[in-house]
C-alpha cells in the first residue's frame, strides 16, 4: 500500500501556497463524456486494496482525471499545482469510495473515527495517519506508540478484526488521511 500512497501523498505535500476556495474542488468529480464516466466506473468496479501493493497505475483512469482538472483550472483560473491536487483528490475519492461501497465494515470504522473519538484522539489518529502516509509536511515518522494507538482505535470499533479486514481498515484509513491532506492544500493554493 505505501508504494502507491506515498508518490500521491508526496505530490500533495510539495505544492506551493496560493488562495483557492477548498469548494471548487467538486469540479472534477462532473463533467466527464459518458464513455469517461463509464472508464471511471469501472476502475471503481474492477478496484481491490491489492491493487494498492502494486507499482501499476490507472493510466487511462489518470488521464481522463487529468484533462478534467485541467479543464477546471482553465474554467475556474487555478495554478498548475491546484489542478494537481484536484485530479489527486478525485483520484483518491474514486478509491476510497470503492473501499467504502466493498466494504462497509471499514467504512463503520472511519465514521465512528470522526463521531465517536474525543477530539483529542482523533486529532492525534489524524496526525498520526497524516504521517503514516507520508502526507503533509510531516518528517516525523509514527512511533511503536501512535502504531499502538491506531491499532487500539480499530480494536475498540472493530474488536473481532482479522488481518484481512485490517488491512482494508488500514487502506482506507490511509485513503482518508490523504484526501483530507489533499483538500487541505487545495484550499491553499
Amino acid at each position: 500500500m505505501r508504494h502507491v500512497l506515498t508518490p500521491l501523498a508526496l505530490a500533495a505535500a510539495i505544492l506551493p501556497a496560493t488562495a483557492h476556495a477548498a469548494d471548487q474542488l467538486d469540479c472534477v468529480s462532473s463533467g466527464y463524456s459518458a464513455q469517461q464516466q463509464a472508464v471511471l466506473d469501472a476502475h471503481v468496479a474492477a478496484f481491490e486494496i491489492s491493487d494498492m501493493d502494486t507499482q501499476k497505475r490507472p493510466v487511462e483512469v489518470i488521464s481522463i482525471i487529468e484533462q478534467r482538472a485541467q479543464q477546471c483550472a482553465r474554467q475556474l483560473g487555478w495554478s498548475d499545482a491546484a489542478s494537481d491536487a484536484a485530479g489527486l483528490y478525485h483520484l483518491g475519492s474514486l478509491t476510497a469510495g470503492s473501499i467504502r461501497r466493498k466494504h462497509p465494515e471499514a467504512a463503520a470504522v472511519m465514521d465512528k473515527i470522526d463521531t465517536d473519538l474525543s477530539d483529542a484522539d482523533r486529532e492525534r489518529f489524524w496526525s498520526i495517519m497524516t504521517s503514516a502516509t507520508g502526507a503533509g509536511d510531516t518528517k516525523k515518522q509514527p512511533t511503536s506508540d501512535d502504531f499502538m494507538f491506531i491499532g487500539m482505535v480499530i480494536m475498540r470499533f472493530q474488536p473481532d478484526v482479522d488481518t484481512a479486514q485490517q488491512n482494508t481498515i488500514g487502506a482506507l484509513m490511509g485513503m482518508e488521511a490523504l484526501l483530507r491532506n489533499t483538500q487541505a492544500t487545495f484550499s491553499e493554493l
